[in-house]
C-alpha cells in the first residue's frame, strides 16, 4: 500500500462530504469521546485546531465541551514553527488571538507562553487514516510523528477520525511512526 495514493484517495473523498455530513460525524465523535476517553480534572490537553478545506474533524466541539467542563482543564494549541518541519505547543486561553498559518491553521501568537510536550496529559490528533495496530496516516509532513514522540509514556494519545478512516489492510509504517493509544469514530472507540 502506497502511502502517497492513500493520502491522495481519502483527501479526495473527504471533498464529497457535504458540511451537514462532516459536522453530524463530528458531533457523533464528541459524543462518542465523552461516553468513552477520561479527562481527569486539571489536565493538560493539547487540541488541534480544523483546516476547513481539508474537512477535518470539526475541533471547535471539542474547544467548547472541553471549556464548558470547568474542572482545571488547561487547553494547548500547536503552531508550527517557521522554516522547520517542528510544532511548539502554546497555552490556549479563552480569547487568546488566532492568527491563521500559511496552510490555513488557526495558530497561536508566538509570544504565548510555550508548554513542554512532556507536560501533556491528553493529546487529540488528526489523521486521514488509521489501522487496527493504532497507526495512523497524516499529511506527510511528520509533525506529529516527531512531536509524539516527546510526550510521556503517561500521556493519553487519542486520534479523532470519520467512519471511512478505517483501514482493514496495515499501513506501511516507518521507524518514526508512533502508535496511537487510541481512536474515536462517530461508531465506537478502537483502543491500541
Amino acid at each position: 500500500m502506497d502511502k502517497k495514493k492513500l493520502r491522495a484517495d481519502v483527501l479526495g473523498e473527504r471533498q464529497t462530504y457535504i458540511e451537514d455530513d462532516v459536522r453530524d460525524q463530528s458531533r457523533e465523535i464528541l459524543e462518542c469521546f465523552q461516553r468513552e476517553i477520561t479527562v481527569p480534572d486539571g489536565a493538560l490537553v493539547h487540541l488541534f485546531c480544523s483546516i476547513v478545506k481539508f474537512k477535518e474533524v470539526q475541533t471547535q466541539l471539542f474547544f467548547d465541551w472541553l471549556i464548558s467542563k470547568g474542572t482545571g482543564l488547561r487547553l494547548v494549541l500547536p503552531r508550527v514553527l517557521v522554516g522547520s518541519s517542528e510544532l511548539c505547543h502554546h497555552r490556549y486561553e479563552i480569547g487568546d488571538t488566532l492568527l491563521e498559518s500559511r496552510w490555513g491553521v488557526p495558530e497561536p501568537l508566538e509570544t504565548v507562553p510555550q508548554i513542554a510536550p512532556s507536560e501533556l496529559d491528553l493529546v487529540i490528533v488528526p489523521l486521514l487514516a488509521f489501522d487496527d495496530r493504532g497507526y495512523r496516516l497524516g499529511y506527510g509532513g511528520g509533525f506529529y510523528d516527531r512531536f509524539l514522540a516527546q510526550v510521556s509514556p503517561d500521556c493519553q494519545k487519542v486520534g479523532v477520525a470519520f467512519k471511512e478512516s478505517f483501514q482493514s489492510s496495515r499501513l506501511p509504517i516507518d521507524e518514526f511512526d508512533i502508535q496511537l493509544d487510541a481512536v474515536v469514530t462517530p461508531e465506537r472507540v478502537y483502543r491500541f
